[in-house]
C-alpha cells in the first residue's frame, strides 16, 4: 500500500478461483477479504480511482452455475458488460484500457480451459487497448498438467488481429511472464491465499505508463517470517524506446 500513489488508478484484477470446490458458502468469507482490501486502500487513493475486475475460475462454479460469482461481483466490479451465467465473455472498459474478461470454464467443466474465440473478438474494442484475462493459462505447468487453454494457436491469431497487448491468468500456482502472439504478452500469477506449505501465497503489483506494463512486482507470502517480500519480474528501463 505505501508504493501506491494517490493520483494514479489502481486496478485490482482477479483471475479466478474466488472460492474453493464450487463451495458458495465460502463467497462470504471472500467478501470479508475483498471488503478488508477496499477498506484499506481507500485510505491511500480516492475512492473514484479503484475499479475492480474479475473472471471465474473452475471452483467459482457452484452447483453447475456461476450465479454465486455473479451476484459477488456485482459488489465490487461496476460498469461491467454481461454476467457470466449467460455470457462467456464480459467486457469492462477503464479509461484507455478495455478489459476482456473471459470465462475459460464457460463450457462447466472443471478439467480443462476453453474459450469462445468468437465472444473474445466481438469484446474488442479497436479503438482502445485491449486486455484479455482468463482464469487458465494457455501453456500448460507441467508433464501432468492437461487444464490449459484448448486451441491455443487460434487464441494467438485472435491476440494477433484484435490488438489484444495483454493476457492476464491465473490457475498455474505460479508467475510467467512471457510473449504471446506478435506484440503481445501474457503474465499468470498463483493464488493470493493459498493453503498448501509447498507455494506461497502471492500477488502482483503491475505499473503501466503511456499504456504499456513498465514494471511487474511479485509479492509472495514466507510462512516461517510470516511477511510478503517483493521480487522484481520485470522492469522496462528506457520507457521512451
Amino acid at each position: 500500500i505505501q508504493q501506491i500513489d494517490p493520483a494514479e488508478l489502481l486496478i485490482v484484477v482477479m483471475c479466478g478461483d474466488v472460492v474453493d470446490c464450487g463451495k458458495k458458502e465460502y463467497f462470504e468469507s471472500a467478501q470479508k477479504i475483498f471488503n478488508y482490501i477496499k477498506d484499506n486502500i481507500k485510505d491511500k487513493v480516492q475512492k473514484e480511482r479503484i475499479e475492480f475486475a474479475m473472471v471465474p475460475g473452475n471452483h467459482d462454479m457452484c452447483d453447475d452455475s456461476f450465479y454465486a460469482f455473479d451476484e459477488f461481483n456485482k459488489k465490487y466490479c461496476k460498469d461491467v458488460i454481461g454476467i457470466f451465467e449467460k455470457d462467456s465473455c464480459c467486457v469492462k472498459s477503464i479509461e484507455n484500457f478495455n478489459f476482456i474478461l473471459a470465462n475459460s470454464t464457460y463450457h462447466k467443466d472443471y478439467n480443462y480451459g476453453k474459450i469462445d474465440f468468437d465472444a473474445i473478438e466481438k469484446s474488442a474494442n479497436p479503438l482502445l487497448d485491449n486486455i484479455l484475462v482468463t482464469h487458465h493459462s494457455t501453456v500448460s505447468e507441467d508433464d501432468n498438467d492437461t487444464a490449459s487453454i484448448r486451441n491455443g494457436s487460434r487464441l494467438i491469431s485472435v491476440i494477433n488481429r484484435n490488438n489484444i497487448k495483454y493476457h492476464f491468468h491465473g490457475h498455474t500456482h505460479g508467475t510467467l511472464w512471457t510473449r504471446i502472439g506478435n506484440e503481445g504478452y501474457s503474465l499468470g500469477v498463483g493464488a493470493m491465499f493459498f493453503k498448501a506449505g509447498e507455494m506461497g501465497s502471492q500477488f502482483h503489483l503491475i505499473t503501466i505508463e503511456r499504456n504499456r506494463i513498465t514494471r511487474i512486482v511479485n509479492y509472495i507470502y514466507l510462512i516461517d517470517r510470516d511477511k510478503y517480500i517483493s521480487d522484481l519480474i520485470y522492469e522496462e528501463k528506457d520507457i521512451n524506446i
